[in-house]
């Protein structure tokens, strides 16, 4: 059993007891299966005893694991199929930069209604803050306050001025993380 680590057009990357597999998905279950091969899915290989051109070991990918979470994003042009971008990952690190660009809030509430639609936990980090002025900070100390209510945790983070980052650091230890 191992984690998909890679996707490409034919062939996938798993990882499995420390070695990285060069894989195929078996003909049967690509005919069979819902989705395609995701980023994050579990699955149960079968090792050919082959190696590629690199060295890598290569094998078939034999049965996918139930997902326990699935992200999606809406297609592009119609805006009513949902296609599935990754699985598993516990929760989604939503980053925003208050200035240069500007914090987009409605973007930040896009993207938690998609981690908590994929049973991801989302995290709103405010990135930049240094830059801010004291209405500026005094508006995004409001919405993030907003988010806290609703259960939603927040960061407030600047790298130059190292402040936040190891709220940061302990936000993604042991954690599987999405990045948006």
């Amino acid at each position: 059993v191992g984690q998909v680590i890679q996707v490409y057009s034919l062939f996938s990357e798993v990882e499995s007891g420390g070695r990285t597999y060069l894989c195929v998905v078996r003909k049967t279950m690509a005919k069979l299966a819902e989705t395609a091969l995701l980023v994050g899915d579990r699955v149960r290989i079968r090792d050919l005893g082959l190696h590629d051109e690199q060295g890598r070991p290569q094998a078939v990918v034999e049965r996918v694991l139930p997902r326990e979470t699935i992200l999606t994003r809406t297609d592009s042009f119609k805006g009513t199929e949902q296609h599935p971008i990754v699985a598993n990952a516990g929760q989604m690190l939503i980053v925003a930069s208050l200035r240069e660009p500007n914090v987009r809030w409605g973007l930040i509430d896009r993207m938690i209604v998609a981690a908590q639609g994929g049973k991801l936990r989302p995290i709103v980090c405010l990135n930049k803050i240094d830059l801010a002025t004291g209405h500026e900070l005094e508006e995004a100390d409001a919405a993030l306050g907003h988010y806290q209510h609703l259960g939603i945790s927040t960061l407030k983070t600047s790298v130059p001025q190292t402040i936040g980052l190891d709220a940061l650091r302990d936000a993604l230890r042991d954690q599987t993380t999405v990045l948006a």
